[in-house]
């Protein structure tokens, strides 16, 4: 069976999936949570894209991420994938790729960033991947378990 891939229609950038075995087609559309999911799951498979460093670490301080967050506990399989490495979080700001001047103005650490990472893996549910290149692959992994599993 082929699946439509949803994407939110404020997911700006992000993955254009083509059909293939796996995939009929990609539509976009209002998702109310996350950025993509699939035609008929969009109730409990949300999958949430951060394309980069900078964004995720803005995210870590914010009160709307938590609220995110806390949204995405309804959902009963919530992903967060990261286009970065672990290593990436843990270098911020020096891997962030802003500019040396802006860069230097940062104040947040990468020791802070674990220790926010950690209180929210132990907080919430949802689970986050350092996918680093490989987003796209592995949300398309993603998809097809939770099809296997319902």
């Amino acid at each position: 069976m082929k699946y439509t891939i949803l994407k939110d229609s404020r997911e700006k950038l992000g993955w254009n999936f083509i059909p293939d075995d796996f995939v009929k087609e990609m539509r976009t559309t209002n998702l109310k949570t996350g950025d993509y999911s699939l035609l008929g799951y969009e109730e409990f498979l949300s999958i949430e894209r951060k394309g980069c460093i900078n964004e995720f670490a803005q995210n870590l301080i914010q009160d709307r991420f938590t609220r995110e967050l806390e949204r995405l506990e309804n959902i009963k399989f919530p992903f967060i994938i990261l286009e970065f490495t672990f290593r990436d979080l843990l270098g911020y700001p020096q891997t962030s790729h802003l500019p040396p001047k802006v860069r230097s103005k940062i104040r947040i650490t990468g020791k802070f960033l674990l220790k926010k990472f950690i209180e929210l893996q132990c907080k919430f549910k949802t689970k986050i991947i350092f996918a680093g290149g490989c987003g796209k692959e592995i949300t398309i992994a993603i998809f097809k378990q939770v099809v296997n599993e319902t």
